[in-house]
Protein backbone atom coordinates (compact mmCIF):
# COMPACT_ATOMS: atom_id res chain seq x y z
CA UNK A 1 0.00 0.00 0.00
CA UNK A 2 1.40 3.24 -0.62
CA UNK A 3 2.11 5.91 1.95
CA UNK A 4 0.26 9.29 2.09
CA UNK A 5 3.36 10.88 0.91
CA UNK A 6 3.48 8.95 -2.18
CA UNK A 7 0.06 9.56 -3.03
CA UNK A 8 -0.14 13.23 -2.77
CA UNK A 9 3.57 13.13 -4.95
CA UNK A 10 2.31 11.08 -7.11
CA UNK A 11 -0.96 13.46 -7.61
CA UNK A 12 1.02 16.37 -7.90
CA UNK A 13 3.41 15.60 -10.12
CA UNK A 14 0.41 14.24 -12.38
CA UNK A 15 0.31 15.24 -15.73
CA UNK A 16 -3.91 15.09 -16.19
CA UNK A 17 -4.94 18.79 -14.35
CA UNK A 18 -7.77 17.37 -14.15
CA UNK A 19 -6.94 14.65 -11.88
CA UNK A 20 -4.53 16.96 -9.72
CA UNK A 21 -7.21 19.52 -9.19
CA UNK A 22 -9.74 16.75 -8.04
CA UNK A 23 -7.66 15.24 -5.61
CA UNK A 24 -6.07 18.39 -4.16
CA UNK A 25 -9.62 19.52 -3.85
CA UNK A 26 -10.22 16.42 -1.95
CA UNK A 27 -8.00 16.79 0.40
CA UNK A 28 -8.83 20.46 1.53
CA UNK A 29 -12.57 19.48 1.74
CA UNK A 30 -11.54 16.32 4.24
CA UNK A 31 -8.82 19.20 6.20
CA UNK A 32 -11.62 21.57 6.57
CA UNK A 33 -13.90 19.46 7.84
CA UNK A 34 -11.55 18.56 10.40
CA UNK A 35 -11.15 21.45 11.35
CA UNK A 36 -14.77 22.45 11.80
CA UNK A 37 -15.16 19.10 13.62
CA UNK A 38 -12.23 19.75 15.67
CA UNK A 39 -13.26 23.90 16.59
CA UNK A 40 -17.02 23.00 17.41
CA UNK A 41 -15.08 19.92 19.87
CA UNK A 42 -13.34 22.66 21.72
CA UNK A 43 -16.15 24.82 22.00
CA UNK A 44 -17.98 22.43 23.77
CA UNK A 45 -15.36 22.11 26.22
CA UNK A 46 -14.85 25.95 26.48
CA UNK A 47 -18.61 26.38 27.73
CA UNK A 48 -20.96 25.02 25.82
CA UNK A 49 -21.40 21.78 27.44
CA UNK A 50 -23.48 21.32 30.44
CA UNK A 51 -20.96 19.51 32.56
CA UNK A 52 -17.27 19.41 32.47
CA UNK A 53 -14.33 17.17 34.61
CA UNK A 54 -10.69 18.56 34.22
CA UNK A 55 -7.98 16.39 35.46
CA UNK A 56 -4.34 16.85 35.73
CA UNK A 57 -2.05 13.20 35.58
CA UNK A 58 1.36 12.55 35.98
CA UNK A 59 3.55 9.64 34.81
CA UNK A 60 4.96 7.65 37.26
CA UNK A 61 6.87 5.50 35.64
CA UNK A 62 8.52 5.47 32.06
CA UNK A 63 5.67 5.72 29.49
CA UNK A 64 6.44 3.73 25.87
CA UNK A 65 4.18 5.50 23.81
CA UNK A 66 4.11 6.47 20.05
CA UNK A 67 1.78 10.42 19.95
CA UNK A 68 0.97 11.34 17.11
CA UNK A 69 3.46 9.93 14.84
CA UNK A 70 2.08 5.93 14.52
CA UNK A 71 6.34 5.69 13.01
CA UNK A 72 7.66 6.05 16.54
CA UNK A 73 10.37 3.83 16.98
CA UNK A 74 13.69 5.33 16.76
CA UNK A 75 15.03 8.39 17.29
CA UNK A 76 13.30 11.15 16.07
CA UNK A 77 12.15 14.67 17.27
CA UNK A 78 10.68 14.69 20.57
CA UNK A 79 8.15 16.53 19.65
CA UNK A 80 6.35 13.87 18.22
CA UNK A 81 5.73 11.93 21.22
CA UNK A 82 2.90 13.17 23.59
CA UNK A 83 -0.49 12.02 24.81
CA UNK A 84 -2.89 11.50 22.19
CA UNK A 85 -6.59 12.06 23.02
CA UNK A 86 -7.42 7.94 21.66
CA UNK A 87 -4.88 7.02 23.93
CA UNK A 88 -6.93 8.31 26.78
CA UNK A 89 -10.59 7.44 25.58
CA UNK A 90 -9.39 3.96 24.87
CA UNK A 91 -7.92 3.60 28.46
CA UNK A 92 -11.10 5.40 29.66
CA UNK A 93 -13.11 3.13 27.83
CA UNK A 94 -11.17 0.30 29.02
CA UNK A 95 -12.38 1.32 32.27
CA UNK A 96 -15.80 1.81 31.79
CA UNK A 97 -16.27 -1.67 31.12
CA UNK A 98 -14.53 -3.05 34.17
CA UNK A 99 -17.10 -0.99 36.12
CA UNK A 100 -20.04 -1.65 33.83
CA UNK A 101 -20.22 -5.48 33.13
CA UNK A 102 -21.47 -6.53 36.93
CA UNK A 103 -24.44 -4.09 37.13
CA UNK A 104 -25.68 -4.97 33.71
CA UNK A 105 -25.27 -8.97 34.41
CA UNK A 106 -27.17 -8.36 37.27
CA UNK A 107 -30.10 -7.46 35.38
CA UNK A 108 -29.96 -9.72 32.53
CA UNK A 109 -30.77 -13.43 32.14
CA UNK A 110 -27.08 -14.23 30.44
CA UNK A 111 -24.03 -13.43 29.86
CA UNK A 112 -24.36 -12.57 26.12
CA UNK A 113 -27.43 -10.85 26.72
CA UNK A 114 -25.36 -8.34 29.48
CA UNK A 115 -22.50 -8.27 26.65
CA UNK A 116 -25.33 -6.97 24.10
CA UNK A 117 -26.48 -4.70 26.35
CA UNK A 118 -22.75 -3.27 27.15
CA UNK A 119 -22.22 -2.34 23.42
CA UNK A 120 -25.47 -0.68 23.13
CA UNK A 121 -24.47 1.30 25.88
CA UNK A 122 -20.42 1.95 24.99
CA UNK A 123 -21.95 3.33 21.65
CA UNK A 124 -24.08 5.69 23.04
CA UNK A 125 -21.84 6.62 25.52
CA UNK A 126 -18.68 7.16 23.21
CA UNK A 127 -19.94 6.67 20.06
CA UNK A 128 -19.74 4.05 17.58
CA UNK A 129 -17.97 3.80 14.34
CA UNK A 130 -20.13 3.53 10.87
CA UNK A 131 -18.72 -0.10 10.22
CA UNK A 132 -20.61 -1.28 13.57
CA UNK A 133 -23.85 -0.40 11.17
CA UNK A 134 -25.17 2.80 13.24
CA UNK A 135 -22.57 5.56 13.46
CA UNK A 136 -23.18 8.01 16.81
CA UNK A 137 -20.86 10.70 17.62
CA UNK A 138 -19.79 10.50 21.31
CA UNK A 139 -21.57 12.43 24.17
CA UNK A 140 -17.68 12.51 25.90
CA UNK A 141 -15.68 15.03 24.44
CA UNK A 142 -12.13 15.10 25.25
CA UNK A 143 -8.82 17.30 24.29
CA UNK A 144 -5.25 17.63 25.78
CA UNK A 145 -5.29 21.17 26.77
CA UNK A 146 -2.08 20.67 28.40
CA UNK A 147 0.56 17.88 26.74
CA UNK A 148 3.48 16.71 28.20
CA UNK A 149 6.70 18.79 27.55
CA UNK A 150 9.36 17.46 24.98
CA UNK A 151 11.90 18.02 27.40
CA UNK A 152 10.41 15.02 29.52
CA UNK A 153 10.57 12.62 25.97
CA UNK A 154 13.99 10.28 26.41
CA UNK A 155 15.22 9.05 23.49
CA UNK A 156 16.62 5.23 22.98
CA UNK A 157 20.07 6.24 23.36
CA UNK A 158 20.10 8.91 26.06
CA UNK A 159 18.40 6.63 28.42
CA UNK A 160 21.69 6.58 30.56
CA UNK A 161 22.61 10.01 30.05
CA UNK A 162 19.27 12.30 30.93
CA UNK A 163 16.54 9.14 31.29
CA UNK A 164 15.70 6.69 33.99
CA UNK A 165 18.40 4.60 33.05
CA UNK A 166 16.06 1.55 32.46
CA UNK A 167 19.33 -0.68 30.84
CA UNK A 168 20.84 -0.86 33.80
CA UNK A 169 18.43 -3.03 35.87
CA UNK A 170 17.50 -6.94 34.27
CA UNK A 171 13.96 -6.67 36.29
CA UNK A 172 13.07 -4.21 33.63
CA UNK A 173 14.05 -5.76 31.11
CA UNK A 174 12.02 -9.06 31.71
CA UNK A 175 9.26 -6.97 32.09
CA UNK A 176 10.13 -4.52 28.84
CA UNK A 177 10.17 -7.72 26.72
CA UNK A 178 12.40 -8.34 23.11
CA UNK A 179 9.53 -5.62 21.81
CA UNK A 180 10.93 -2.63 23.40
CA UNK A 181 14.65 -4.39 25.02
CA UNK A 182 17.66 -6.14 23.13
CA UNK A 183 20.84 -7.39 24.41
CA UNK A 184 22.38 -3.36 22.83
CA UNK A 185 19.71 -1.60 24.73
CA UNK A 186 16.42 -0.26 24.18
CA UNK A 187 14.66 0.02 21.09
CA UNK A 188 12.09 3.07 21.45
CA UNK A 189 12.13 6.40 22.91
CA UNK A 190 10.15 6.79 25.99
CA UNK A 191 8.19 9.69 28.26
CA UNK A 192 9.89 9.73 31.76
CA UNK A 193 8.46 9.82 34.97
CA UNK A 194 7.22 12.98 36.31
CA UNK A 195 5.73 14.23 33.34
CA UNK A 196 2.39 16.21 33.53
CA UNK A 197 -0.61 16.63 31.32
CA UNK A 198 -4.18 17.64 31.52
CA UNK A 199 -7.21 16.16 30.27
CA UNK A 200 -10.41 18.61 29.70
CA UNK A 201 -13.87 16.24 29.42
CA UNK A 202 -17.04 17.93 28.40
CA UNK A 203 -20.20 16.48 28.46
CA UNK A 204 -23.07 16.84 25.85
CA UNK A 205 -26.46 18.32 27.21
CA UNK A 206 -28.15 14.99 26.09
CA UNK A 207 -25.67 13.11 28.54
CA UNK A 208 -27.57 11.39 31.41
CA UNK A 209 -26.18 12.21 34.90
CA UNK A 210 -26.02 8.61 35.22
CA UNK A 211 -23.38 8.62 32.32
CA UNK A 212 -21.60 11.07 33.86
CA UNK A 213 -21.42 9.38 36.99
CA UNK A 214 -20.27 6.16 34.93
CA UNK A 215 -17.51 8.10 32.73
CA UNK A 216 -16.39 10.01 36.56
CA UNK A 217 -15.73 6.65 38.19
CA UNK A 218 -13.74 5.86 35.24
CA UNK A 219 -11.79 8.67 35.02
CA UNK A 220 -10.97 7.90 39.32
CA UNK A 221 -10.19 4.21 37.88
CA UNK A 222 -7.62 5.29 35.31
CA UNK A 223 -6.06 7.89 37.66
CA UNK A 224 -6.31 4.89 40.63
CA UNK A 225 -5.32 1.58 38.64
CA UNK A 226 -4.30 2.59 34.91
CA UNK A 227 -1.07 3.11 32.78
CA UNK A 228 -0.70 4.40 28.82
CA UNK A 229 1.32 2.79 26.52
CA UNK A 230 3.29 -0.32 25.72
CA UNK A 231 3.92 -2.62 28.65
CA UNK A 232 1.29 -0.72 30.34
CA UNK A 233 -0.09 -4.41 32.76
CA UNK A 234 3.92 -4.57 33.75
CA UNK A 235 4.00 -1.07 35.51
CA UNK A 236 5.38 0.84 32.66
CA UNK A 237 3.34 4.21 31.59
CA UNK A 238 1.11 4.17 34.93
CA UNK A 239 -0.64 7.52 35.44
CA UNK A 240 -2.15 9.32 38.65
CA UNK A 241 -4.22 11.86 39.11
CA UNK A 242 -2.63 15.30 40.98
CA UNK A 243 -6.05 17.30 40.59
CA UNK A 244 -9.53 16.61 39.27
CA UNK A 245 -12.54 19.09 39.27
CA UNK A 246 -16.40 19.02 38.24
CA UNK A 247 -17.81 22.03 36.99
CA UNK A 248 -14.90 23.73 38.86
CA UNK A 249 -15.73 21.98 42.13
CA UNK A 250 -12.55 20.07 43.50
CA UNK A 251 -12.64 16.24 43.69
CA UNK A 252 -10.50 14.15 46.02
CA UNK A 253 -7.66 12.75 45.97
CA UNK A 254 -5.67 10.11 48.29
CA UNK A 255 -2.99 11.89 49.97
CA UNK A 256 -1.57 8.81 52.05
CA UNK A 257 -1.14 4.94 51.30
CA UNK A 258 -4.24 4.44 53.84
CA UNK A 259 -6.39 6.86 51.51
CA UNK A 260 -5.12 5.30 48.20
CA UNK A 261 -5.86 1.53 49.67
CA UNK A 262 -9.47 2.80 50.93
CA UNK A 263 -9.92 4.47 47.93
CA UNK A 264 -8.94 1.14 45.45
CA UNK A 265 -11.37 -1.16 48.15
CA UNK A 266 -14.12 1.02 47.85
CA UNK A 267 -14.04 1.16 43.92
CA UNK A 268 -13.78 -2.59 44.24
CA UNK A 269 -15.36 -4.22 46.46
CA UNK A 270 -19.67 -3.54 45.16
CA UNK A 271 -18.60 -5.56 42.29
CA UNK A 272 -17.71 -8.74 44.70
CA UNK A 273 -21.44 -9.53 43.82
CA UNK A 274 -20.74 -10.74 40.32
CA UNK A 275 -19.69 -14.85 41.98
CA UNK A 276 -18.92 -15.87 38.02
CA UNK A 277 -16.28 -15.40 35.71
CA UNK A 278 -16.68 -12.44 33.58
CA UNK A 279 -16.21 -12.87 29.57
CA UNK A 280 -13.35 -10.19 29.58
CA UNK A 281 -11.47 -8.07 31.57
CA UNK A 282 -14.18 -6.56 34.61
CA UNK A 283 -14.33 -6.50 38.05
CA UNK A 284 -16.02 -9.35 40.14
CA UNK A 285 -15.11 -11.74 42.67
CA UNK A 286 -12.17 -13.22 41.12
CA UNK A 287 -10.56 -9.60 41.44
CA UNK A 288 -8.13 -9.18 43.66
CA UNK A 289 -5.80 -6.23 44.60
CA UNK A 290 -2.35 -6.28 46.72
CA UNK A 291 0.21 -3.25 47.37
CA UNK A 292 3.30 -5.85 46.76
CA UNK A 293 5.93 -3.25 48.01
CA UNK A 294 7.24 0.30 47.92
CA UNK A 295 10.26 1.83 46.83
CA UNK A 296 11.72 5.64 46.12
CA UNK A 297 11.16 5.46 42.79
CA UNK A 298 9.88 4.01 40.04
CA UNK A 299 12.35 1.85 38.00
CA UNK A 300 13.43 0.47 41.37
CA UNK A 301 9.83 -1.04 41.76
CA UNK A 302 9.78 -2.50 38.37
CA UNK A 303 12.96 -3.69 39.18
CA UNK A 304 12.25 -5.56 41.77
CA UNK A 305 8.68 -6.78 40.35
CA UNK A 306 10.29 -8.00 37.40
CA UNK A 307 13.12 -10.09 39.22
CA UNK A 308 10.57 -11.30 41.88
CA UNK A 309 8.06 -12.53 38.59
CA UNK A 310 10.81 -14.23 36.65
CA UNK A 311 11.94 -15.52 40.01
CA UNK A 312 8.89 -17.57 40.40
CA UNK A 313 8.41 -18.51 36.80
CA UNK A 314 11.32 -19.25 35.06
CA UNK A 315 13.67 -22.74 35.16
CA UNK A 316 17.02 -20.79 34.90
CA UNK A 317 19.36 -20.55 32.62
CA UNK A 318 21.54 -23.56 31.68
CA UNK A 319 24.88 -23.21 33.14
CA UNK A 320 26.64 -26.28 32.05
CA UNK A 321 26.25 -27.56 36.07
CA UNK A 322 22.84 -26.51 36.48
CA UNK A 323 19.91 -24.08 35.71
CA UNK A 324 20.89 -20.48 37.33
CA UNK A 325 19.27 -17.40 37.69
CA UNK A 326 21.09 -13.91 39.28
CA UNK A 327 23.93 -16.33 40.08
CA UNK A 328 22.24 -18.45 42.26
CA UNK A 329 20.18 -21.97 41.40
CA UNK A 330 16.54 -20.98 39.98
CA UNK A 331 13.95 -22.84 42.19
CA UNK A 332 12.12 -24.25 39.14
CA UNK A 333 9.23 -23.64 41.17
CA UNK A 334 6.84 -24.92 37.56
CA UNK A 335 9.45 -27.76 37.03
CA UNK A 336 6.12 -29.71 35.58
CA UNK A 337 5.72 -27.10 32.86
CA UNK A 338 9.53 -27.62 31.90
CA UNK A 339 9.29 -31.40 31.47
CA UNK A 340 6.20 -31.42 29.76
CA UNK A 341 7.45 -29.05 27.13
CA UNK A 342 10.53 -30.93 26.59
CA UNK A 343 8.87 -33.81 26.70
CA UNK A 344 6.86 -32.75 23.95
CA UNK A 345 9.97 -31.91 22.44
CA UNK A 346 11.60 -35.41 21.85
CA UNK A 347 8.05 -37.09 21.42
CA UNK A 348 5.35 -34.91 20.24
CA UNK A 349 3.02 -36.20 23.04
CA UNK A 350 0.91 -34.03 24.79
CA UNK A 351 -0.24 -34.88 28.52
CA UNK A 352 -1.33 -31.41 30.09
CA UNK A 353 -1.74 -27.49 30.17
CA UNK A 354 1.10 -25.82 31.24
CA UNK A 355 0.26 -24.12 34.19
CA UNK A 356 1.82 -20.85 33.59
CA UNK A 357 -0.17 -19.88 30.74
CA UNK A 358 -1.95 -17.99 33.13
CA UNK A 359 0.25 -15.20 32.78
CA UNK A 360 -1.33 -14.79 29.45
CA UNK A 361 -0.68 -15.68 25.91
CA UNK A 362 1.56 -15.79 23.70
CA UNK A 363 4.44 -17.82 26.07
CA UNK A 364 7.62 -18.93 24.12
CA UNK A 365 9.52 -21.25 26.14
CA UNK A 366 13.11 -21.75 24.63
CA UNK A 367 15.19 -24.57 25.48
CA UNK A 368 19.04 -24.30 25.20
CA UNK A 369 19.50 -27.82 23.21
CA UNK A 370 15.72 -28.66 21.83
CA UNK A 371 14.59 -25.21 20.63
CA UNK A 372 11.85 -23.16 21.36
CA UNK A 373 8.16 -23.98 21.95
CA UNK A 374 5.75 -21.26 20.70
CA UNK A 375 2.47 -21.66 23.09
CA UNK A 376 -0.58 -19.56 21.78
CA UNK A 377 -3.51 -19.57 20.39
CA UNK A 378 -4.36 -22.21 17.18
CA UNK A 379 -6.73 -18.97 16.02
CA UNK A 380 -4.62 -16.15 14.31
CA UNK A 381 -7.45 -14.30 14.87
CA UNK A 382 -7.07 -15.08 18.30
CA UNK A 383 -3.51 -14.61 18.45
CA UNK A 384 -3.04 -12.74 22.20
CA UNK A 385 -4.51 -13.26 25.64
CA UNK A 386 -3.23 -10.01 28.09
CA UNK A 387 -1.86 -11.18 31.25
CA UNK A 388 -4.72 -10.75 33.77
CA UNK A 389 -2.42 -9.15 36.40
CA UNK A 390 -2.12 -5.50 35.72
CA UNK A 391 0.56 -3.61 37.51
CA UNK A 392 0.08 0.03 38.58
CA UNK A 393 2.28 2.52 40.29
CA UNK A 394 1.16 5.03 42.72
CA UNK A 395 3.54 7.72 44.29
CA UNK A 396 2.71 9.31 47.40
CA UNK A 397 4.65 11.45 48.96
CA UNK A 398 8.24 10.45 48.68
CA UNK A 399 7.36 6.63 48.50
CA UNK A 400 5.98 4.62 45.40
CA UNK A 401 3.87 1.90 45.77
CA UNK A 402 2.99 -1.03 43.38
CA UNK A 403 -0.29 -2.10 43.44
CA UNK A 404 -0.70 -5.70 41.51
CA UNK A 405 -4.39 -6.11 40.46
CA UNK A 406 -5.38 -9.45 39.45
CA UNK A 407 -8.98 -9.14 37.05
CA UNK A 408 -10.21 -12.61 36.58
CA UNK A 409 -11.78 -13.36 33.75
CA UNK A 410 -12.74 -16.08 31.13
CA UNK A 411 -9.01 -17.24 29.47
CA UNK A 412 -10.73 -17.75 26.41
CA UNK A 413 -13.56 -18.35 23.91
CA UNK A 414 -15.21 -22.23 25.15
CA UNK A 415 -13.87 -23.36 21.47
CA UNK A 416 -10.11 -22.02 21.72
CA UNK A 417 -7.30 -24.08 21.35
CA UNK A 418 -3.96 -23.47 21.96
CA UNK A 419 -1.38 -24.78 19.66
CA UNK A 420 2.17 -26.13 20.94
CA UNK A 421 4.16 -26.02 17.53
CA UNK A 422 1.55 -27.24 15.35
CA UNK A 423 0.15 -29.43 17.67
CA UNK A 424 -3.31 -28.09 18.94
CA UNK A 425 -5.22 -28.74 22.28
CA UNK A 426 -8.46 -27.54 23.13
CA UNK A 427 -8.27 -24.71 26.30
CA UNK A 428 -8.94 -26.29 29.66
CA UNK A 429 -9.82 -24.27 32.94
CA UNK A 430 -6.95 -22.48 34.36
CA UNK A 431 -5.36 -22.56 37.88
CA UNK A 432 -5.70 -18.96 39.21
CA UNK A 433 -3.71 -20.41 42.43
CA UNK A 434 -0.70 -19.71 40.31
CA UNK A 435 -1.34 -16.07 40.60
CA UNK A 436 -2.78 -15.53 43.69
CA UNK A 437 -0.03 -17.58 45.50
CA UNK A 438 2.46 -15.59 43.67
CA UNK A 439 1.17 -12.65 45.15
CA UNK A 440 0.67 -13.68 48.94
CA UNK A 441 3.01 -16.30 50.07
CA UNK A 442 5.71 -15.63 52.04
CA UNK A 443 7.96 -17.61 51.17
CA UNK A 444 8.57 -20.50 47.80
CA UNK A 445 11.01 -23.74 48.43
CA UNK A 446 11.86 -25.17 45.31
CA UNK A 447 15.19 -27.30 44.48
CA UNK A 448 16.67 -26.73 47.20
CA UNK A 449 16.38 -23.12 47.31
CA UNK A 450 14.15 -20.38 48.78
CA UNK A 451 12.55 -17.34 47.72
CA UNK A 452 11.11 -14.52 49.90
CA UNK A 453 7.82 -13.18 48.88
CA UNK A 454 6.42 -9.73 48.97
CA UNK A 455 7.52 -9.41 52.61
CA UNK A 456 5.84 -5.36 52.46
CA UNK A 457 2.35 -6.88 51.40
CA UNK A 458 -0.86 -4.89 52.21
CA UNK A 459 -3.64 -6.77 51.20
CA UNK A 460 -6.01 -4.52 49.57
CA UNK A 461 -9.12 -6.43 48.30
CA UNK A 462 -9.39 -10.14 47.73
CA UNK A 463 -12.73 -11.37 46.02
CA UNK A 464 -14.75 -14.12 47.47
CA UNK A 465 -13.95 -16.56 44.57
CA UNK A 466 -10.27 -16.34 45.37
Amino acid sequence: MQTFKAVMFEALHATNMEVRFSFLYSCFFAFATGLVITFLSFKYLKGRCMHKIIASFEVVSPMFIAGYDSTAGRNFPSSQIDIRPTAIKGALRFWWRALRYAPLRANCNSKADALKQLHQEEQQLFGSAASEGKSGQSNVLLRVSSNVSPDCVVQKDDDQSRGDKLSRNNGVHYLLGMGLYHKTGLVRPYIKAGAKFTVQFGFKPSTTSLQIEQVRQAIEALGLLGALGSRARKGFGSIQLVSWQENDTELPIPQTVTDYQHAVARLIEPFDSLQELPPFSAFSAYTMADISLKTTNAVQAIDALGKQQQLYRSYGQNKGQGHELYGRPALQLFADDHDLLADFLRTARFEKQPRRIVFGLPHPVRFSSLGTVPIEFADKNKARRASPLLVHLHQIGGEVVALQTLIGAEFAPYDAKIKFNRHAEPVKPVDWTVITDYLTKKEFVGNGQSLRGFEARQAVFKGSKL
